[in-house]
């Protein structure tokens, strides 16, 4: 079986950071494979998703058997903190529809790439 269900790169606007969406059987084994995150992970165990950074380069990894609305709010929850805070962009009452916009759009690419390659949301 192959473990690499669906693999996607998009850059976000506005930001210009480049993001990778996987997701996989063994999500934590794709993760290192790859060559802009596998340094990253090498001291952990397992995980059901993680978001990871290396420099301008943002990966969103799940587990294939984890893939729920509640899994995939809290990591886009994460990554929306992170790529804010990369963006040096600080959480206040001035900033909160910037993070609300950038949520949102990480939400409709997600979902938008899980219909497109036919994996189904539990």
């Amino acid at each position: 079986m192959k473990n690499i269900v669906l693999q996607a790169e998009t850059v976000v606007p506005i930001y210009g950071f480049r993001l990778y969406f996987v997701v996989a059987h063994d999500a934590l084994a794709a993760m290192r494979a790859s060559s802009q995150f596998g340094d990253l992970m090498k001291d952990e165990d397992s995980f059901d998703a993680t978001v990871a950074r290396n420099g301008a380069y943002f990966g969103l990894y799940i587990q294939r058997n984890k893939v729920t609305p509640e899994v995939i709010g809290h990591e886009i929850h994460h990554l929306t903190h992170r790529l804010m805070a990369w963006a040096g962009c600080v959480l206040g009452e001035e900033s909160t529809e910037a993070y609300a916009y950038l949520c949102g759009w990480l939400h409709d690419y997600v979902y938008t790439q899980l219909k497109k390659h036919k994996i189904r949301v539990r």
